[in-house]
């Protein structure tokens, strides 16, 4: 893979990482200032998974993730994207949201 997809994306390569999520964060927050339209960031913590990675090992909580992730982002529109923060940690942005 490129250098530069690696460097955006992390060890689950349908999302991108804290990294690329905090530039894209700033960039969208940005034109929102510019342009009015608003952006939603949303929080997500999968609970569990350090516990089911002591007793199942680390493959399956990475399949765990994987799923997850898969889920996560077949709901999403198109200029919504879900990043993963770190370990357990997930975040979604949502530019252009006008409502709930």
């Amino acid at each position: 893979r490129p250098i530069r997809f690696l460097a955006l994306h992390g060890p689950l390569p349908c999302l991108l990482n804290r990294s690329a999520f905090t530039r894209r964060l700033a960039r969208d927050v940005g034109a929102a200032v510019e342009t009015g339209v608003p952006v939603a960031v949303l929080f997500l913590d999968l609970d569990g998974l350090k516990e089911g990675n002591g007793l199942f090992r680390h493959p399956v909580g990475d399949a765990m993730l994987n799923r997850a992730a898969r889920r996560v982002t077949g709901l999403l529109g198109p200029d919504q994207i879900l990043a993963r923060l770190g370990g357990d940690e997930f975040a979604i942005l949502m530019a252009g949201r006008t409502g709930p």
